[in-house]
Order: C-alpha cells, then sequence, then structure tokens
C-alpha cells in the first residue's frame, strides 16, 4: 500500500491562482489518502468553483464521464487543483490535454512522495513540456519499480 501525504500548504497556495475547481481521488486500495487534511485545506481555499470527489480517477472512461457534470464550473476556473496518486494526476492531465484545452501539470517531487498538483491555465511552453517529459519519464520508472515486486 502507498501511503499519501499533501505537500505544504504554502506550496500548494502558492501554485494556486485566481478560481479553482478541485478533484480529489480518494483513492483506491492500494493507495491511502490523507481525505480529512485535504478537506480541511480546501475549506481554507478562496474562489473555489467547484468540487469533485471520487475513487479510481486513474481509470480515463470514468473520469471523462463523470467531469461532465462539472463543465461549467471547471470553464469558471483559472486553475485546477488535483489531490491525487501521481497515476490520478496523469488521467487528469491527459483529459484536458486531449480537450484541447492545453494545460500542464506543475511538478516537483517524483512519485510516490507527491499527491497535490496543479493543472494550470497555460499552453504548455517548451518548460511546460519538458517538465511534463520528466513526469511521463518519472511515472514510467515507478510503474516500473512497483512491477518488479
Amino acid at each position: 500500500m502507498l501511503i499519501t501525504e499533501l505537500k505544504a500548504k504554502e506550496t500548494i497556495k502558492s501554485l494556486v491562482s485566481g478560481k479553482v475547481f478541485i478533484i480529489n481521488c480518494h483513492g483506491c486500495k492500494e493507495v491511502w489518502f490523507p481525505e480529512h487534511e485535504a478537506e480541511a485545506f480546501q475549506k481554507e481555499l478562496p474562489n473555489v468553483t467547484g468540487i469533485f470527489t471520487t475513487d479510481y480517477i486513474c481509470n480515463p472512461n470514468h473520469l471523462k464521464l463523470r467531469l461532465e457534470r462539472f463543465a461549467a464550473q471547471i470553464e469558471a476556473a483559472d486553475t485546477i487543483l488535483v489531490f491525487s496518486c501521481g497515476v490520478g494526476v496523469q488521467t487528469v492531465a491527459d483529459h484536458f490535454i486531449r480537450q484541447g484545452i492545453g494545460r500542464c501539470v506543475e511538478l516537483e517531487n517524483p512519485p510516490p512522495d507527491r499527491v497535490s498538483y496543479v493543472i494550470t491555465p497555460l499552453l504548455p511552453s517548451a518548460g511546460s513540456q519538458k517538465m511534463i517529459s520528466l513526469f511521463n519519464r518519472e511515472l514510467d520508472e515507478f510503474i516500473a519499480r512497483l512491477s518488479l515486486r
């Protein structure tokens, strides 16, 4: 079982700008998520357009269907904040990139240590593309290490 923890509140707040839509994954049996800590922190954030909480956001079809009812709240947001394991945030990022929104993921620490992610409303710059490439490589390495167990 992976045990996830939130980044420092100051770190998360520094990544959030404007109106924010929050996506929470309460995980699966393989990942423990600090639900109460995340919920308490989310209450401190101003300008939240909506909060979507579910499990298994790593399933792209499940995610797509569930997000459809939040389209207006997502559209109103400047930032999408994701509380999830690395696989879940990659699925969220892929979903928005495939929608043509061109959002990118801010990364700091390799998996499994990170759980808080921000999808920013920027078209991918060269630096962002490098970050996405780095994330994909780190995720592949992480999955490979898991499969060796």
